[in-house]
């Protein structure tokens, strides 16, 4: 995996949490505003993709409501896929159900890969640097 393909994501993503952590220690001097910035990033990446989210859960009812009728056009057109799918798309067409808007699962991977941006920037955090010991 190329990890280069992460880099504006690192660099979004530690800009966002340093911020956070900024206004943070703003109020408190606690270890845990490291914790806390984490946290309210999460929070906030879920806010942000809730409306896709919700998107995505209506679409896939209205998909499962239109199933039955999909499985009649099915048994009416066993043969003809041309006309099977031509009838499909009016069907959706006429209940205005968007049958992409299925797709927009994938968009939950741009939370995924926030998080890996997350681990990405606490392990090269300098607080999380390894420390050289001198054999004594």
């Amino acid at each position: 995996m190329n990890i280069a393909l992460f880099e504006p994501l690192y660099v979004a993503v530690a800009w966002l949490v340093g911020h956070i952590h900024s206004v943070l220690a703003f109020f408190t001097t606690a270890s845990w505003t490291w914790g806390a910035s984490i946290i309210l990033l999460t929070m906030l990446m879920r806010l942000l993709l809730f409306p896709l989210f919700m998107k995505q859960f209506k679409s896939q009812r209205e998909m499962q409501l239109l199933q039955p009728k999909i499985a009649e056009l099915k048994k009416k057109y066993p043969d003809d896929r041309a006309r099977q799918s031509q009838e499909q798309m009016q069907l959706f067409k006429d209940h205005g159900v968007n049958p992409l808007a299925g797709c927009l699962p994938l968009w939950s991977r741009c939370q995924s890969s926030s998080h890996c941006s997350v681990c990405c920037t606490s392990s090269r955090s300098p607080l999380t640097a390894p420390t050289t010991s001198t054999p004594g």
